[in-house]
């Protein structure tokens, strides 16, 4: 019993120490071993079946062809002796082979056929050779000869004993099958009882091996399983996962406590870090709500102190000198500076007339113009009435020169931007696009979530203001979309919904 428990124990051991791979390799080759068992044993049940009845049909066949070519030598050799013509000639002749042919193949194996068919064969086979000399001799008389008629009698009387003989062969051949055949039925009802044995062996190694792999593989999967659905819910104080065997699971189960661990202390640093960022967080946000009300004192300070009639003045002076000097871009390039000047410092409204927007964005262009050359083209089609739409001051030319510096500056053979200005059935679509180098899909993607966020902190200063200052003046129905690919150019579709005219926006001002 002791001895028992060993092996069981040391055969335990080997199946832990094994791996995944040759513990299913191994519950396959018992499988396909099953199945192949229980292949050879249904072969082996057809092929005796068939072979043991190919036999007793085979025996028969013959003895039964045998009667029937010796009653057809018979009917054969009668005619002729009647008729002697060709053809019942070569019929009798064809009988005869036939005869002959059946004789040799009968049964003459003393072992297996006994005594008793053996000799009824050999009698078969020595009458059939007196017959035959006696039909020679029969066929070689003339019918007026005296003795024809005793000699065609003698075979008359000898076709009768191979017929009878013949049959008597059949007689036996049939007892013996019908002997040989009950024994087999013997045998077949033993194949059921082996066939259930053997089934109940298959369904004791089945469950064994079944147990085996569900306490070495599904247990173990289980548990980790389990484990990592209480770690997704924020759930770690639970014990280390134990694993029996010494296989990948093993290795993973020692992985996966490891990193719970360290995934618990790195959690519980980051609740540490989050509270502590948490604080410096609102002081930094106080501290900057500070700086940004002081930085807008002395901006307002500073418009304050200059003089804008010192500026334009000196832009005109200037003008003057260039027009004196005869150089005709220089008194263009600061008109349009002036006129941009002019512009930033004269707005304070909340929304323009489209038309002024875009004669400041005209100039804006005419100064890239001059700055990049041919290696800048622009393009403005406006198709909307651009005296009675209204607009948010300084925000086509941020998106203008978005398309400049990011899309276009870094291109050797420079590009293009198009401004594109048309009424729809929703409103004022406002198309700016350029040919420039685009932003990859990971970027775009990004970029996309942070305005739909409105984190407009990562899209950049220029679009994320942009944005914001649409969404604030016409609310969830104004579009802002971009869309841009990689090498071939970037779009920014903006849609200013209907009901922007100067009347129903005039109140924007006292936001």
């Amino acid at each position: 019993m002791l001895k028992d428990k060993s092996k069981f124990h040391s055969f335990n051991e080997k199946w832990r120490s094994l791996s995944i791979k040759d513990k299913i390799g191994v519950l396959l080759g018992t499988s396909i071993l099953s199945i192949l068992v229980s292949i050879a044993l249904t072969v082996f049940i057809l092929l005796f079946t068939t072979q043991n009845f190919k036999v007793l049909l085979d025996d028969n066949i013959r003895c039964y062809n045998y009667v029937d070519a010796i009653q057809k030598e018979d009917i054969a050799f009668r005619q002729y002796t009647k008729y002697r013509t060709e053809d019942n000639k070569i019929n009798y002749e064809k009988a005869v082979s036939e005869t002959r042919e059946a004789i040799s193949n009968l049964p003459y194996d003393y072992k297996r056929i006994g005594p008793q068919r053996f000799a009824k064969t050999w009698n078969i086979k020595s009458a059939y050779k007196e017959y035959s000399r006696l039909n020679e001799r029969v066929l070689s008389l003339n019918v007026t000869d005296w003795n024809y008629i005793t000699e065609l009698y003698k075979v008359y009387n000898i076709n009768t004993y191979l017929v009878t003989y013949g049959n008597s062969l059949i007689g036996m051949t049939l007892k013996d099958s019908s002997l040989i055949y009950h024994g087999m039925i013997k045998k077949f009802y033993i194949l059921p009882a082996i066939t259930f044995v053997l089934a109940f062996i298959y369904i004791l190694i089945g469950k064994f091996l079944n147990g085996l792999i569900n306490k070495s593989i599904s247990e173990p999967v289980y548990e980790l399983a389990e484990a990592s659905e209480r770690i997704a819910r924020n759930e770690y104080d639970f014990p280390d996962i134990e694993i029996e065997n010494r296989d990948e699971l093993y290795m993973l189960s020692k992985a996966f406590n490891k990193m719970k661990q360290s995934t618990k202390n790195y959690i519980s640093t980051l609740e540490e870090k989050q509270i502590i960022a948490d604080k410096l967080h609102e002081e930094e946000i106080e501290k900057l709500e500070v700086e940004q009300k002081l930085e807008s004192l002395n901006f307002e300070l500073l418009k304050s102190q200059v003089n804008p009639h010192f500026l334009f003045n000196t832009l005109n002076m200037i003008a003057c000198n260039a027009r004196l000097e005869d150089a005709p871009v220089t008194v263009q390039m600061t008109n349009a500076l002036g006129e941009l000047f002019r512009y930033s410092l004269r707005t304070r409204q909340s929304v323009v007339i489209l038309s002024q927007e875009l004669n400041m964005l005209e100039q804006y262009i005419y100064i890239q113009k001059m700055r990049f050359g041919d290696r800048m083209e622009f393009e403005l089609n406006c198709n909307a009435d651009s005296q009675k739409v209204m607009i948010p001051p300084f925000t086509l030319q941020p998106i203008v020169e978005n398309c400049i510096v990011h899309g276009l500056q870094g291109k050797e053979d420079g590009g293009k931007v198009n401004i594109d200005i048309n009424n729809t059935e929703n409103g004022v679509a406002i198309d700016i696009s350029d040919n420039g180098k685009g932003i990859s899909e990971e970027k775009l993607k990004e970029i996309t979530e942070n305005i739909k966020k409105k984190r407009t902190s990562n899209v950049g200063i220029g679009l994320g203001n942009i944005y914001r200052i649409f969404l604030s003046m016409y609310g969830e129905k104004c579009e802002f979309k971009i869309t841009s690919t990689q090498n071939v150019g970037t779009r920014i579709h903006i849609l200013i919904p209907e009901g922007n005219d100067y009347e129903t926006v005039s109140n924007l001002d006292s936001r």
